[in-house]
């Protein structure tokens, strides 16, 4: 099945973030991920994008653990769920 010309201008390419890209929209910084605020808004802008909810998941895992190391404690697992 051949697309016209207009169905193909309308379309808009997505792209999917992994938890790589999820950590900085949360406020975390990511080792190795240069330039990521210069670029951030304008890949928004430009595509669709989706995230797997597991890497949602995963970010948060990611978040807790850096404030268990922070606290220097264990933070009860109820308050963070």
């Amino acid at each position: 099945m051949r697309k016209c010309k207009e169905d193909v201008e309308s379309m808009t390419e997505r792209i999917l973030f992994d938890t790589t890209y999820l950590l900085p929209i949360l406020g975390m910084r990511v080792r190795g991920l240069r330039g990521y605020e210069k670029y951030i808004g304008g890949m928004l802008d430009i595509y669709d994008v989706y995230y797997h909810p597991v890497s949602l998941i995963e970010s948060k895992w990611e978040l807790l653990h850096l404030l268990r190391r922070r606290s220097g404690r264990l933070l009860p697992l109820e308050n963070c769920l």
